[in-house]
């Protein structure tokens, strides 16, 4: 006997599967200029899935959007540039993926939530990692940045391959919440392996006295807080200032964190609307036969018009491409595809009940 019941259920999740991720490309005419505006649209509570990915899977370096798309066999339908990132290739911000805080100083712009249940937020929020010994919180100033830091620092295979100690910084290993091992100057630390998810990483400390602040065998653990639910935060990332919020166009002509946003220029854009749909923009531009962009406040228009309720920048300019398939389907504004060091994909998976 044929199960009707089932095969409608399924029928029905497979066609709300192929509505969950949709692209288009579009000629459209503002304030008097051509623009090529290409629109990714997304329901992650209908099988679509976001992905992060950074280059050479590190918080330091670049590489294309295409290139990080193909993964083994398999390549992410979708793809855009993501994050800001600095000279050497770090993005800047807040980042979580796959649950593990791999970057805590922020920027203070809004940041992209992803929960567990697929929901999804964008919002202004606080983040602050302790290191607990004995009664002591000691406030962490950064994870995997700023190997000269002040004082305390978290480090992981995020970092790169290696970490090598400096004379004034004593590097303590950590292994299950417990002191392992106090690492000389002289050795080179291996990262790979090392992750806050499985309590093993490694502490560096400025050394100001003969005397170790740890031992081996003390107990010690890094404690987050945060005003949202940090713990079922499966990937989130900053942007680089709001457009939308609450619906409303609140572009401004400079942004504290990426500068003047009145000119013309290609851009990327990241919003949600009011059904949780993730709409992401992008628009080529500097370049007048094809497509000569957009200033923020419009950029914020379009977004608007997509039915974003929130919407904030990310990186813009010669960064901004889009790839389908693993190949780069805009023209960004040099001609070619520039290496960048953070890209956001999209797929969809099957429900774990189809996916035998």
């Amino acid at each position: 006997m044929i199960d009707f019941s089932t095969s409608f259920r399924t029928m029905f999740i497979l066609i709300e599967l192929i509505m969950s991720l949709g692209l288009t490309h579009e000629q459209v005419m503002i304030d008097g200029y051509e623009q090529q505006v290409y629109t990714i649209e997304a329901s992650l509570n209908q099988g679509a899935q976001l992905i992060q990915e950074l280059a050479h899977n590190s918080l330091l370096g670049y590489d294309h959007i295409s290139a990080m798309a193909v993964q083994q066999e398999y390549s992410y339908p979708l793809g855009v540039n993501g994050m800001f990132y600095n000279g050497y290739g770090r993005p800047q911000g807040i980042v979580i993926k796959n649950y593990e805080l791999i970057s805590l100083r922020s920027v203070q712009t809004p940041t992209v939530l992803v929960y567990s249940d697929g929901d999804i937020a964008l919002r202004d929020i606080e983040l602050r990692a302790y290191l607990v010994h004995n009664e002591v919180r000691q406030p962490i100033y950064e994870i995997n940045d700023d190997y000269y830091n002040r004082g305390v620092g978290v480090y992981t295979q995020w970092f790169g391959k290696y970490l090598y100690p400096q004379e004034n910084i004593r590097i303590y290993r950590i292994d299950n919440n417990e002191v392992s091992e106090i690492v000389t100057h002289q050795e080179r630390i291996v990262l790979e392996g090392n992750t806050l998810n499985q309590e093993r990483y490694y502490v560096s400390r400025k050394i100001f006295s003969k005397e170790p602040v740890y031992n081996v065998g003390d107990s010690i653990h890094v404690d987050i807080e945060s005003n949202v639910d940090i713990e079922n935060v499966k990937d989130a990332f900053q942007t680089g200032g709001w457009l939308v919020y609450d619906g409303d166009n609140v572009a401004k002509d400079y942004e504290a964190f990426i500068g003047y946003t009145t000119s013309l220029q290609p851009r990327t854009a990241i919003g949600i609307t009011a059904q949780k749909k993730i709409i992401i923009k992008v628009i080529d531009g500097r370049q007048p036969e094809i497509s000569r962009g957009v200033t923020g406040k419009q950029l914020a228009t379009l977004m608007q018009e997509a039915g974003c309720m929130y919407a904030a920048y990310l990186d813009g300019g010669s960064s901004s491409v889009i790839t389908h398939q693993a190949q780069v389907i805009n023209q960004p504004s040099t001609g070619e595809e520039k290496p960048v060091a953070h890209g956001i994909y999209f797929h969809r998976t099957l429900p774990k009940e189809l996916q035998k």
